[in-house]
């Protein structure tokens, strides 16, 4: 009966171990999936500010401000400039 009791109680210990493993699998997905969809999230609206005129408009200001080249206050420089 001992050997029994001995090999039942392996067992659920086992059992025990597997199914705190398969929880801290579980946890894990869960925290993985919650992350994925902030990020998609973020992603969507980063999107939807892009697609906006007022999006688009912004995008274009910043390429023509980075493209212009800018004249000093320097009166003189501006001959050379031009």
């Amino acid at each position: 009966m001992k050997k029994w009791d001995d090999e039942r109680e392996e067992r659920r210990a086992e059992q025990r171990e597997r199914d705190r493993k398969w929880e801290a699998e579980r946890e894990d997905r869960k925290a993985e999936l919650r992350l994925k969809e902030a990020e998609f999230g973020l992603r969507k609206n980063e999107a939807a500010k892009q697609d906006s005129s007022v999006g688009k408009s912004k995008i274009f200001s910043n390429a023509m401000r980075s493209s212009a080249i800018r004249m000093s206050d320097d009166p003189i420089e501006a001959v050379a400039f031009l």
